[in-house]
């Protein structure tokens, strides 16, 4: 639970336990340096971390997941999961063919982009338009649906024996899809995020590195509390300071005082900071595509004595989830454990929501940690730990942490301190 450890350690540690480092001695293979090099990390859009035989071994061990299926090849739908095949989000659909031949289509909007960042497969824009094209253009002539239609002739693939993400479609658009292919489409939506809920050495490098962007940009938001500050100048803050760092952010920061703070996604606004509220602040930085995402609760001057019980009392119920994460256990089962300690401490009814979720190229992904869940932790997953008491008139508390599932616990890879007040 130590998550104190520094980056080598634990990422050695990490693939020891999940016995994907070289054998037979796990400490015979360091951690590449390059996933280790000091100053500001990649940017989103720019400079790409995973090499070309990362995406080329997604699609290998999808292809053999889709085998198991009785499936030949896949219709991939999703920015995040275009992004995780195939190193650009700019594209609209991936076909993936039976021998691992892939084709990506993008509008003309995003060609270019898409062209340049790709790191597998061929490349087509779709147009209904009759325009003049540039020479280094491939344009179908069709509208996406048509030019999936197309793409699967080229791979040979019949519709019947495709598996689709349809979890990522409207209901107008399954049903387009669904004429497109003369058929109910096979979801494989849960395959795929099966597959991008385990990390790799590779993309937990980055989660580390995306949680360091965080924590520094917590700290600065943290230590300008003072009386008469607004929230949105706060939110703004934490914006500037995860940019300055090479990094975007996960998704926009939720600034709350006082009051305020019992909203759980409150949006930032112009209400100042007084004497003896409290402070939560939500926030996230993304590094090379892959998401962090921690909260604190501060406080300025002495808060109510409710809400100093209540922050004791949100950091027990998440010591007692994290010390339940493990491999193999119900992910339902991590959640039950927080709210035994709500319930122990009279503030249940007060905690509205499921206790995390995975974190990844996505910032709300595979396994969700709630009441209702179905998943099973697996080693390498990442996940958020954020219990919290929210009561309407006095405030709200949070406490969030990014921790690694591992084969005999779990690792917490966010390290700033929780109790602030």
């Amino acid at each position: 639970m130590n998550g104190s450890r520094n980056t080598p350690v634990l990422l050695e540690e990490y693939f020891c336990s999940l016995a994907l480092a070289a054998s037979p001695a796990c400490s015979a293979t360091p951690l590449p340096a390059q996933h280790l090099r000091p100053g500001p990390p990649p940017h989103y859009a720019g400079e790409r971390v995973l090499e070309r035989g990362s995406y080329l071994g997604r699609v290998k061990s999808l292809l053999a997941k889709l085998a198991e299926k009785g499936l030949k090849g896949a219709i991939i739908l999703g920015s995040s999961n275009i992004l995780y095949f195939t190193g650009t989000d700019a594209a609209s659909a991936l076909v993936v063919g039976e021998g691992g031949e892939c084709i990506l289509l993008a509008s003309r909007l995003e060609y270019t982009r898409a062209l340049d960042e790709a790191k597998v497969g061929a490349v087509y824009a779709y147009s209904e338009l009759e325009a003049p094209t540039a020479s280094y253009e491939r344009v179908i002539r069709a509208d996406l649906y048509g030019a999936l239609r197309k793409a699967l002739e080229e791979l040979g693939l019949e519709p019947a024996r495709v598996g689709v993400t349809v979890a990522q479609l409207s209901y107008k658009a399954y049903c387009r899809l669904k004429d497109a292919l003369g058929g109910e489409p096979a979801d494989v939506s849960p395959l795929v995020s099966g597959m991008r809920a385990v990390k790799s050495r590779e993309e937990l490098s980055l989660i580390m590195r995306a949680i360091e962007v965080a924590e520094a940009s917590m700290k600065k938001v943290l230590s300008a509390l003072e009386r008469g500050v607004r929230e949105y100048e706060l939110a703004a803050l934490a914006v500037s300071e995860i940019r300055a760092r090479g990094a975007i952010p996960a998704f926009e920061p939720i600034v709350a005082f006082g009051e305020h703070a019992a909203h759980p996604h409150a949006k930032p606004g112009s209400r100042e900071l007084r004497e003896g509220d409290v402070v939560k602040v939500d926030l996230g930085a993304k590094v090379g595509g892959y998401c962090s995402d921690i909260t604190r609760t501060a406080a300025l001057g002495e808060p109510p004595q409710k809400l100093r019980s209540v922050l004791r009392a949100v950091v027990k119920a998440q010591e007692e989830a994290i010390h339940a994460l493990t491999k193999s256990v119900a992910a339902r089962d991590v959640d039950a454990k927080a709210r035994e300690v709500m319930r122990s401490e009279g503030l249940l009814e007060y905690f509205i929501h499921g206790l995390g979720h995975g974190i990844g190229l996505d910032v709300h992904e595979a396994p969700s940690l709630s009441p209702g869940s179905r998943d099973m932790l697996e080693a390498g997953m990442v996940a958020t730990v954020e219990p919290g008491v929210y009561i309407r008139g006095v405030g709200g508390v949070r406490v969030e942490d990014d921790v690694l599932v591992m084969e005999d616990g779990a690792r917490v890879l966010s390290k700033l301190d929780k109790l602030l007040f």
